[in-house]
């Protein structure tokens, strides 16, 4: 859960959070054309909830990544996927990238399998669409025993669901995040993101399973999405300017957390 420090504002989610010099839209909209569709189960994928696909979503992304004619879409078709954490990486050569998220993505439960503080991360992306309907199921009830941040000042946080660092020009739309080990998505060092239509879901006796915690990031607008969490519904720390937060439903807890930089 995000430190507030002394000058922090705490504001109740369910009115609009508006800063000035928000980014168009339009901006963020993923530029038209048919994609070329890289399938993650030609590339050996099984969706039995039981095998790792690590491997071959990584080998989906990269071809997706470096496709060289136009916009690329990698597919996620309806199944069960475990996935242990792995790292979608750019700079792509394809123009637009657009991850279609159909089935169940599943984390594991063991802590030991988590070197990094995330379990998928998308980074340095220049056009990012990340949608579908499916869910990115984290497992993080076996794990949260492990957490002890609430009595330990170095704790150290369990791993989040989805993070994305140096993505500008991104959309994440219409996607369930379910019971991360940590915050369901974390943002670093974003610029002109667009959040919509989410469900990011874990009980309320979850620990510091913040729903979206976003720093040195600008131009990042939430909404029309449903947040319940063990944590914050969103916090917004390290330099972050302009992050409207219109139409978000928020529960158990109703706050958002703003420190000011």
């Amino acid at each position: 859960m995000a430190n507030v420090g002394m000058n922090a504002a705490v504001i109740l989610l369910f009115l609009p959070l508006v800063f000035s010099n928000v980014a168009d839209a339009a901006s963020l909209r993923i530029n038209g054309g048919i994609p070329t569709v890289f399938d993650v189960l030609k590339f050996g994928a099984v969706p039995n909830g039981r095998d790792d696909c690590s491997e071959a979503f990584v080998q989906a992304w990269n071809a997706a990544c470096h496709h060289p004619g136009g916009n690329a879409k990698l597919v996620v078709p309806p199944g069960n996927y475990k996935l242990l954490p792995a790292v979608f990486q750019g700079p792509c050569t394809s123009e637009q990238i657009v991850v279609e998220v159909q089935g169940i993505v599943t984390g594991s439960d063991q802590v030991s399998d988590y070197e990094e503080s995330q379990w998928v991360l998308f980074e340095n992306i220049n056009g990012l669409l990340v949608t579908g309907g499916g869910t990115f199921d984290g497992s993080g009830r076996k794990t949260w025993k492990y957490n002890d941040c609430a009595s330990n000042p170095d704790c150290q946080p369990l791993a989040a669901g989805l993070k994305f660092m140096n993505v500008t020009k991104g959309i994440v739309k219409q996607v369930t995040s379910l019971n991360p080990q940590g915050y369901h998505m974390a943002l670093e060092r974003c610029d002109d993101i667009e959040i919509d239509g989410m469900h990011l879901n874990a009980p309320k006796t979850s620990p510091n399973t913040d729903g979206i915690h976003i720093s040195a990031s600008n131009n990042v607008r939430v909404s029309e999405s449903t947040i319940a969490t063990g944590g914050n519904c969103i916090s917004v720390d390290q330099g972050s300017t302009n992050v409207p937060v219109p139409k978000v439903t928020c529960g158990p807890k109703v706050l958002t957390t703003f420190t000011q930089m």
